[in-house]
């Protein structure tokens, strides 16, 4: 039943992704009219739509009609998800914090934002927290930039981080999406934190590294999940490659531990899908009700 699973986010995904190409602008690039972009996210008129869950052994035959008639049931379930966001994103939009997001038109809330340590000129990352089956269980961020690489060490040090789940590629479609923050080899510094690689264990479609942070004589361990076969505005070829990289990494994850931070280019697309596909599975692994609460992954 793994299949059509993957097949069914993979829709919400590719649909947002369509919409997201337009809206792309690097941290340079910033929409023409930076004082209109009280719109982000804002959709209004939207009502909310009840979408019952689907029973484990039904979901196969849901969504092969979901797909039918060139996927009209998904065009409608998408259309309903909730978009009426007008929340506050000031700290944002400072002039100091601008540079610190990789995509102008895609921020961090006020209200669930990561705040580092420090006064408001350094305590302003592009990450938000966002509830699992445990509140707060996960960070979705941006993929680091040049600027922001010492913020997001601080940020897995402050936040206690165990693992770090990358599903982006560091370029696409040869276009920079994600600087490198982790070494090939040895030790290098961001900040006032030393990073070392460990050990790398090479898989068929993702690359573990398995790092130890040190700071003021304490050392930590960061496992970093990297999986490499995510197209950019698609999705991987096979669902199983998705589902095994995220059998490996709960395999190994530390409950105990801090946030899971999970990022792709920007804070957006593939975090959605994989943090859906993510609690699709936890839900069901919880219960005994053999239900997949698909739309309520989502929202």
């Amino acid at each position: 039943m793994q299949r059509p699973l993957f097949f069914n986010a993979s829709h919400f995904l590719r649909r947002a992704s369509e919409q997201h190409e337009d809206k792309d602008k690097e941290m340079k690039g910033v929409s023409k009219d930076e004082d209109n972009q009280e719109g982000i996210y804002l959709n209004e008129n939207v009502e909310e739509n009840v979408h019952p869950p689907v029973p484990i052994a039904e979901f196969e035959h849901y969504v092969n009609e979901m797909k039918a008639n060139e996927n009209y049931e998904f065009q409608k379930e998408y259309d309903d998800l909730p978009s009426n966001t007008n929340t506050a994103w000031e700290v944002a939009k400072k002039p100091f914090n601008k540079q610190k997001n990789r995509y102008g038109n895609i921020v961090t809330y006020d209200h669930c934002r990561v705040v580092l340590s420090g006064d408001e000129k350094d305590d302003y990352i592009n990450a938000s927290y966002i509830d699992g089956i445990k509140e707060n269980s996960y960070i979705a961020t941006q993929g680091p930039t040049l600027v922001t690489l010492n913020d997001m060490w601080r940020m897995v040090w402050e936040q206690r981080s165990y693992s770090i789940v990358m599903v982006t590629s560091l370029v696409e479609l040869r276009k920079p999406k994600c600087d490198k923050y982790w070494p090939d080899e040895g030790t290098e510094k961001y900040g006032d934190i030393d990073v070392t690689l460990m050990k790398i264990e090479e898989f068929a479609y993702y690359i573990i590294h398995t790092l130890q942070l040190k700071k003021d004589g304490e050392e930590r361990e960061v496992r970093h999940y990297f999986f490499q076969s995510w197209p950019d505005h698609g999705v991987p070829k096979y669902p199983t490659q998705i589902l095994a990289f995220r059998r490996h990494f709960r395999t190994h994850h530390m409950e105990q531990s801090g946030p899971i931070i999970v990022h792709c280019r920007s804070d957006s697309d593939k975090n959605s899908l994989y943090f859906c596909i993510n609690k699709v599975f936890l839900v069901i692994e919880a219960t005994t009700r053999n239900l997949i609460l698909v739309y309520k992954s989502i929202v």
